[in-house]
């Protein structure tokens, strides 16, 4: 239920078509627009708001169900986490860049020739900066990113500079 629904997908010579269903936006969205109200800075302690809280349990339900199923995402970002228009739902999308696991498997090699591995820049585990062995905890890893970013009002854990972030991270 916290995985963006596909319907159908066409092709033509130049374009691959998917029909999704309809969302209204990304958390990233909702965090900037100001409309995921956040703790004040100093945060004290107290519980966030209603939406933040079970905006963050749907998307760990989400990665949940993804793991279960061994798929990794390799991309997690405010950016992929939609919202739906009706019920303001999470549901996680753009797994372009997904990998299924074998069964009998919990870790892949990185993409040979993927400098810096995939995923989006600021984003991604350490074990994806170096090319290391990748298991479901670059997910993980991710969501905890997400988690901090929401609760601090878009302030990424690893500094405000995108292309800084990877340094940090490592």
């Amino acid at each position: 239920p916290h995985v963006v629904r596909y319907f159908a997908m066409e092709e033509d010579a130049e374009f691959i078509y998917l029909a999704l269903a309809l969302c209204a936006g990304s958390l990233y969205d909702r965090v900037v627009s100001g409309d995921v109200p956040a703790p004040p800075r100093a945060f004290t302690g107290g519980p966030p708001p209603r939406f933040t809280c079970r905006a963050l349990r749907q998307l760990m339900q989400g990665l949940s169900d993804l793991h279960q199923n061994n798929i990794v995402h390799c991309d997690l970002k405010p950016h992929n986490v939609l919202i739906t228009r009706e019920k303001f739902d999470v549901k996680l999308a753009d797994v372009g860049l997904a990998r299924r696991l074998e069964p009998e498997r919990s870790s892949y090699n990185a993409l040979s020739g993927a400098a810096g591995g995939v995923g989006t820049t600021g984003w991604r585990a350490p074990e994806v900066l170096s090319g290391k062995r990748q298991t479901r905890a670059v997910d993980i890893f991710s969501a905890g990113c997400i988690v901090s970013y929401v609760l601090t009002g878009g302030d990424h854990p690893f500094g405000p500079v995108v292309f800084e972030r990877d340094g940090n991270i490592v």
